[in-house]
């Protein structure tokens, strides 16, 4: 399962810190990504909360789509469209769109 598929790709490729550190996020997103039931998103999570990154925008996120489809009133019926508005409008985040991600998903959940 998952968690085999993890320890295996552990053992044959460097999972460390130290290497992921040293890769940028789009980087680091394809090396886990290899690993069998890792996605983006998890990739994405694993950058935020694990590495500490400061400029990830989890677009695949369903409650970050939920708040900036009430925060911003997009339209959540076309799944493409809504993944480039909430682009479109974290631009102006940059460099800090994981801690808006933080708040967006605080503001939900009030």
């Amino acid at each position: 399962g998952y968690v085999h598929a993890v320890a295996r790709f552990s053992l044959e490729e460097d999972l460390s810190r130290r290497r992921l550190n040293r890769m940028d996020d789009e980087e680091v997103i394809a090396h886990v990504t290899r690993i069998k039931g890792v996605g983006k998103w998890t990739a994405e999570m694993l950058l935020m909360f694990c590495l500490g990154r400061p400029d990830v925008m989890p677009v695949d996120d369903l409650g970050i789509q939920q708040a900036m489809t009430r925060l911003y009133d997009l339209d959540p019926a076309d799944s493409k469209q809504l993944k480039k508005d909430m682009l479109f409008i974290a631009e102006r985040w940059r460099p800090y769109r994981t801690y808006a991600c933080m708040h967006l998903w605080n503001w939900k959940d009030q």
